[in-house]
């Protein structure tokens, strides 16, 4: 999927692969639908860095850039912001968590998403930045609600292209904050 949230499938060798993603894109889950789809695509560990330490952690060739960073390098025209998300293969962690000295604390500013060995092709690849589209899902669990708002409206647009509707006429997704209807719930 592109920035502009056009898709080709048919870029994807395996058959039944393409699909079975064909006919899930279609169905054009919602965004929250999405975001229980996807949560077990890695464990989360969220962890404290030194700050010195952070950008030699974002070069290192074991992960994988997620997050704003990620949507924003692939087109997405939202900021790259400060927060670090990073896909590590579940194996490369505790070398990592080693190595940059990241240890648990549940606000720190690095989030590290251990992927397990059975992801096959969907794991890390050579300091590659994960796909738009994984980034998107990263930024429905953000903190920043105008990040959450961007991945909303992508993956509105993207279902939009996919069923064969003109995006112009897609309405926009509603502000993210306390949700319509439940005054004590927020998105």
């Amino acid at each position: 999927m592109s920035a502009d949230g056009s898709v080709d499938v048919r870029a994807l060798a395996d058959r039944n692969l393409r699909h079975r993603l064909n006919a899930l894109l279609r169905s054009s889950p919602s965004p929250d639908r999405w975001r229980m789809l996807l949560r077990a695509r890695a464990r989360q560990q969220h962890c404290w860095a030194h700050p010195a330490v952070i950008a030699e952690l974002l070069d290192d060739e074991r992960v994988s850039v997620g997050g704003a960073r990620a949507a924003a390098r692939s087109g997405l025209n939202i900021s790259a912001g400060d927060d670090v998300v990073v896909y590590a293969a579940e194996q490369d962690v505790p070398a990592l968590r080693e190595l940059y000295g990241l240890d648990d604390d549940p606000r720190g500013p690095v989030e590290l998403r251990a992927v397990p060995a059975a992801a096959g092709h969907f794991a890390p690849h050579d300091g590659v930045a994960v796909p738009l589209a994984a980034a998107v899902f990263d930024l429905l669990d953000a903190d920043d609600s105008g990040l959450r708002h961007a991945a909303r409206e992508w993956l509105e647009l993207s279902a939009a292209r996919l069923s064969g509707l003109d995006p112009h006429d897609v309405q926009p997704a509603p502000p993210t904050g306390r949700q319509p209807g439940n005054p004590d719930r927020w998105t």
